[in-house]
């Protein structure tokens, strides 16, 4: 198990941790008409919040960059309620080597509620419309909160540049 760990680690090291944002144009479409957002961070893990990186810190900067653009930042009830409103998930995942080196694995995503085509009766609730392409590399443990911090709020500011241009603002 080490010498798998080693080796993702190592094969990790040649990998860069940021990864040119890609989003396909059907999920920048999905963007079209969206009344504002509700920002859900998922839980982060007692290893990642041992690297100082909280739960409120990805919150208040992904939703600072929001209102700063113009996006109505919705409530959870409103999040619930609506069906113009889309659900900003954020995720960070993080192992740390004993090389002093972390593993990351970051994502930033919308949900939506949809309704299947084959049967318009169908709605599903929080399905997925809109991905940026997670983020996965290896970087110093020691650089960790700052780096995923940048890395999520670079791709929230991609997710507010796709929204701006679908809703024209």
């Amino acid at each position: 198990m080490k010498r798998i760990i080693l080796l993702l680690g190592i094969v990790l090291l040649v990998a860069p941790l940021t990864v040119k944002a890609q989003v396909s144009d059907a999920a920048k479409k999905s963007l079209r008409g969206l009344k504002g957002v509700y920002v859900l961070v998922e839980e982060l893990t007692d290893e990642v919040q041992r690297q100082e990186l909280d739960n409120n810190q990805l919150q208040t900067d992904a939703e600072l960059r929001l209102r700063k653009a113009g996006i109505r930042v919705a409530t959870k009830t409103e999040a619930i309620q609506s069906d113009d409103i889309g659900i900003l998930y954020i995720n960070v995942g993080m192992m740390q080597l004993h090389s002093g080196l972390c593993v990351v694995s970051e994502s930033v995503d919308l949900q939506q509620s949809v309704r299947l085509i084959r049967d318009n009766s169908i709605i599903v609730n929080s399905a997925t419309t809109y991905r940026i392409r997670a983020s996965f590399g290896t970087v110093a443990c020691t650089k960790f909160r700052e780096d995923a911090r940048t890395s999520i709020n670079d791709k929230v500011d991609v997710f507010i540049n796709d929204y701006l241009a679908m809703n024209g603002k």
